[in-house]
């Protein structure tokens, strides 16, 4: 190694030569002798261990014109299975001069992304979009005034019903408090930003109309969710967040739908500020960095049979809450410091949003135009509108009168 390199790699340690050379003074000489092995060393590991590093198995790009899978295949679903053939759960795709890396497993995710948060850049968490949700009172609010009532009056609109209501949901503009407790409490006046790394609206719509899709093939499943919403609201009133304690299967139903068919299959965009490293793979500074939220939430590990809609895998036999199961929201929501600030704002929405409509209504599947029965595709694609071929029924006269009742009493 020429010395000139020895040199340049020490002053990478310090400001200057000259802060270099006044070390030397504030130590003396026998001290900076020690001074320079050690960073000599330093360097030395640094310049022959981090570019010799292997870079993670690769797994290149199939399509033919660039993208990153076959025509016939989503990107998702080809690099998980692409990390379980290389048996690696991280791998690379060179694009032209760059390099993405993927992540296909909790361990690797949390370990690149969580542990060592600082190392990487994400350019979504710093947009300038900000985007609103409004406070508990008003989420109640457009839950009882606008989307109960529309699902009632318009059965077979709900794809027309969902989308209104998640414009309805979001705006831009300075934001509130995301602490479960002031969603609880109201109390959401505390400014927060919540970024556009949430998605927003969006998340809110994807999430509901997986929900609608997987709850509309069944049936068992919204009956012991209503019979569990019933034992503890009574047919009076609907259900509230606060009373999520004492729901566990409404919860569980929720998890359930993040895990089943994520808002979005990949996370956002991460860059490495620096050379890093994974299981002895390097991973280059600059290289883009992706977690596959899709593999991470199918893995046959942490969820067996993981194609299969039951929110079981979060209840204990005795139907308490299994607090141990992995929660989705830990992946769904981000990694380290650029995880979305407003994921409990959003998962208080939608658990309130799933534990009204599993209070009210049915959810069957709908007719096709010719009025063959129609089965929703559990190949779910989040800006498929095809999911949503579903209906709503109103599961008695007294719960029609509720919502009206509801809708009647807000301000």
């Amino acid at each position: 190694m020429p010395f000139s390199d020895i040199l340049q790699g020490l002053t990478l340690d310090f400001a200057s030569s000259e802060e270099l050379l006044s070390a030397f003074d504030n130590v003396g000489y026998l001290a900076a002798g020690y001074l320079v092995t050690g960073l000599v060393h330093r360097y030395y590991v640094r310049y022959k261990a981090g570019p010799t590093l292997p870079l993670p198995p690769q797994a290149p790009p199939k399509g033919t014109h660039g993208q990153l899978a076959p025509a016939d295949k989503l990107p998702y679903l080809f690099y998980q299975d692409y990390s379980k053939k290389l048996n690696s759960d991280i791998i690379h795709v060179p694009i032209g001069r760059d390099t993405l890396i993927l992540l296909n497993s909790l361990d690797a995710a949390t370990s690149v992304l969580e542990k060592r948060s600082s190392l990487y850049y994400n350019r979504t968490h710093d947009s300038d979009q900000d985007i609103t949700i409004h406070d508990s009172k008003r989420w109640n609010g457009c839950v009882r005034g606008m989307l109960l009532p529309q699902l009632l009056c318009s059965p077979g609109e709900t794809i027309s019903v969902v989308k209104r209501f998640g414009e309805g949901m979001m705006t831009t503009g300075p934001v509130g408090s995301t602490t479960l407790e002031a969603l609880e409490n109201g109390d959401l006046r505390t400014p927060s930003d919540l970024g556009s790394c949430c998605v927003g609206g969006d998340t809110v719509v994807a999430v509901i109309k997986t929900f609608f899709q997987a709850i509309s093939l069944l049936p068992q499943v919204q009956n012991r969710a209503h019979a569990e919403i019933n034992g503890v609201c009574g047919k009076n009133r609907l259900p509230m967040f606060a009373d999520r304690h004492n729901l566990p299967y409404v919860t569980a139903i929720v998890k359930e739908v993040l895990r089943w068919q994520p808002p979005s299959p990949i996370s956002s965009p991460y860059i490495a500020k620096k050379a890093d490293e994974y299981n002895g793979y390097r991973i280059p500074a600059g290289g883009t960095v992706i977690a596959n939220i899709w593999a991470i939430l199918h893995d046959e590990i942490d969820y067996p049979d993981p194609s299969s809609f039951k929110p079981e895998r979060f209840i204990h036999p005795d139907g308490r809450l299994n607090k141990t199961a992995r929660d989705p929201a830990s992946v769904v929501f981000g990694f380290g410091r650029s995880s979305c600030p407003g994921k409990d704002a959003i998962s208080s929405t939608l658990w309130t949003t799933i534990a009204s409509v599993l209070a009210v209504f049915y959810v069957e599947r709908n007719t096709a135009g010719d009025g063959r029965d129609f089965t929703p595709e559990t190949a779910y694609l989040a800006d498929s509108d095809k999911s949503l071929l579903v209906r709503t029924r109103v599961r008695s006269v007294e719960l029609a009168a509720l919502i009206r009742n509801e809708q009647q009493s807000l301000p």
